[in-house]
């Protein structure tokens, strides 16, 4: 936590066997101590290291170690696991992942797994998961009293399944294997308690727990996101248990894992099925891989909520064959790594030290030349330690200032989104919620499910929800009670349309009795395509002050497409996208399109106010932002929060 001593991690990525070759390790290693780096990691490998059942060899490892002590450089082992031995499959032919389709996923060789055995065993198995075990044990055992170990990083990027991560369709994701099915069971068990319970919400008519399938397709929606759901958790369980071992072997040691962030873009809970706040739990820091951006860094800290987080794997460097790696100078990084720093990260390890040499990855990523000379970021990194090195110990101990703002994020809606086959539209929202807000100085972090049905709000005034269809009956009664006690909700349209507790469409929308309680239904819903029913000419009738934005609106091309525009009470332009309902009730209307009936209104409940789209206005940034940054400064004026920085030139 932020009071534990800490270091603050300036390094690089150095050994992912068997590169670089030895005849480099120890002018590299001098050079890296020299050029102002204080941490170095090395990969610790299954397949590498464990290439018969009962022996274990670390001697590359165990020169490396020595050397890095002898230039006093602090080192992170990563442990990987996703290159399994080849004897692990003679042993356990049945550990294979097997795709919806019937297809085994085979080990293979990949560009950033060039020894093989990627992407490893199924993580149900229970032999597979043994041996595992036992090389972990071996690793940890051997490792754990050398003076130059600072941190064990437990998992590289979890994922369920690589050769998967980008599924065309359903058909081609995993796993399906009996195990899993087995599992899937077992853990529906513990949640529905009764197959009756199950039958309700999955509407079905199994008399049995053997009787369960796994489901096939995404369409029936249920049962998929328990099945996507699942995932997650074998991959949660596995990842604690790496961290429990850790711990037991170093207690003296920081032991984390690092993620790819859940953006959605790439990461995301059906393919990849990692869960960033599931994972960050057990980890005495959090890390991830990540380069400068407003949206990654925050969900990095967001899920470690306030555990020290590291950048462990920037990205900064990123070529491969075709296109070799840009210079980068002191500006550019600079640009990168300042604001991580000003949003809390403590640290940063580079992707990597010296170019890859093998495969597609060549010849980028290398903070030096191929041969080992400089290049303009080798400059540009040791300008920057020298000046940032020095506060090292403030930069440790300082932190930005409490969130008042909160962005919800959901696993169960984004697979959810999924099954409508709508996911990036919950992308679109988030990032360009986030966008808005860090570039209007908010200070803002994501809220998952699991801290809204615990109403874990502490110090949030205003929460917003983009396309929160998909509401848990728990986190809609946290929900109620917030609002009620004071909180200020900015929600996009669809609240809790579909009740995941229940497993049906509600009837009233905002679902989960929300509607009746705050007096705000939709009362007509459709989709933005089929807005050519309402003519563009319809605007006319509104009552706009300005001749041109009536003509410009009256020549607008917009209706019957995703993207819609809304006029907002000061006749600025607000722009929805795909989704479009009208509202109702003992509410203040704040904005139009076209109808009689509002499409943003403000209402009451209690102590608090509710801010309700009738449309996905964070997607519908994507159209233009200026009508989000817009709402987002009428909603933070309302709840009284001001921005952090004004660097407006007056």
């Amino acid at each position: 936590m932020k009071d534990k001593n800490h270091p603050f991690l300036w390094g690089v990525q150095y050994y992912r066997a068997p590169t670089p070759a030895e005849e480099c390790w120890e002018r590299d290693i001098e050079k890296i101590k020299n050029i102002g780096f204080n941490s170095i990691k090395f990969w610790v490998q299954w397949r590498w290291s464990h290439r018969s059942p009962e022996l274990c060899e670390f001697d590359d490892l165990d020169q490396l170690m020595d050397l890095a002590q002898k230039y006093e450089l602090m080192v992170t082992l990563n442990i990987i696991m996703d290159v399994a031995p080849q004897w692990l499959y003679e042993k356990y032919p049945d550990a294979k992942m097997i795709m919806n389709d019937g297809t085994v996923v085979e080990p293979i060789a990949a560009q950033h797994r060039q020894i093989g055995g990627h992407p490893g065993p199924c993580y149900n198995h229970p032999g597979a998961n043994a041996e595992k075990e036992r090389f972990l044990h071996m690793a940890l055992r051997h490792f754990k009293d050398h003076p130059a170990l600072s941190m064990w990083d437990v998992w590289n990027e979890p994922e369920l399944c690589f050769p998967q991560r980008f599924p065309v369709n359903t058909e081609k994701l995993a796993c399906y294997c009996s195990n899993c099915q087995a599992e899937f069971r077992l853990w529906l068990q513990n949640k529905y308690h009764s197959i009756e319970h199950l039958n309700k919400v999955w509407g079905r008519c199994y008399t049995a727990w053997r009787e369960v399938e796994a489901p096939r397709n995404e369409t029936t929606i249920n049962d998929f996101v328990d099945w996507r759901e699942f995932h997650s958790h074998s991959m949660t369980k596995d990842a604690n248990t790496r961290l429990r071992l850790a711990k037991e072997y170093s207690p003296d040691k920081i032991n984390y894992l690092h993620v790819v962030p859940n953006d959605l873009s790439v990461w995301n809970p059906v393919s990849c099925c990692s869960d960033d706040f599931d994972l960050a739990k057990n980890c005495d820091v959090f890390a991830s891989t990540m380069a400068g951006s407003d949206y990654v860094p925050q969900l990095v800290l967001s899920a470690g909520h306030g555990k020290v987080c590291y950048n462990v794997e920037s990205h900064i460097n990123c070529g491969n064959i075709t296109m070799h790696q840009r210079e980068v100078d002191l500006k550019t990084l600079n640009k990168d790594f300042l604001p991580q720093l000003g949003m809390g990260i403590k640290g940063f390890l580079f992707w990597q030290y010296r170019p890859e040499s093998l495969g597609a990855e060549s010849p980028a990523w290398g903070v030096v030349n191929p041969d080992g000379s400089d290049r303009e970021i080798t400059r540009a990194i040791k300008n920057f330690a020298e000046k940032i090195l020095p506060l090292k110990d403030k930069l440790m101990h300082t932190f930005p200032l409490e969130a008042e703002i909160g962005i919800w994020k959901s696993r169960g809606n984004e697979l959810f989104h999924y099954c409508g086959d709508n996911l990036k539209a919950v992308y679109e929202s988030l990032s360009n919620y986030s966008e808005a807000l860090y570039w209007n100085n908010y200070r803002y972090r994501f809220i998952n499910s699991d801290i809204l049905e615990r109403q874990e709000l502490e110090n949030i005034k205003v929460l917003i929800m983009p396309c929160p269809y998909f509401l848990s009956a728990k986190e809609a009664e946290s929900l109620k009670s917030w609002v009620a006690e004071g909180g200020i909700l900015l929600s996009d349209a669809h609240l809790g349309g579909y009740d995941a507790s229940a497993g049906r469409h509600s009837q009233t929308i905002p679902g989960h009795g929300i509607a009746e309680l705050w007096n705000l239904r939709e009362t007509m819903s459709c989709s933005s395509y089929h807005l050519h029913s309402k003519s563009a000419t319809s605007y006319s009738e509104l009552k706009i002050d300005n001749d041109d934005l009536r003509k410009a609106l009256q020549r607008s091309d917009v209706t019957g497409d995703q993207y819609f525009p809304v006029l907002f009470e000061d006749n600025s332009i607000i722009w929805g996208a795909q989704r479009y309902a009208e509202l109702s009730g003992n509410i203040v209307p704040l904005g139009y399109s076209g109808s009689e009936s509002p499409c943003i209104a403000s209402a009451s409940s209690g102590k608090g106010t509710v801010f309700y789209c009738g449309s996905n206005f964070g997607q519908g940034a994507e159209k233009d932002k200026s009508g989000l940054n817009t709402l987002i400064r009428k909603v933070m004026n309302f709840a009284g929060i001001r921005t952090t920085l004004n660097a407006r030139v007056v």
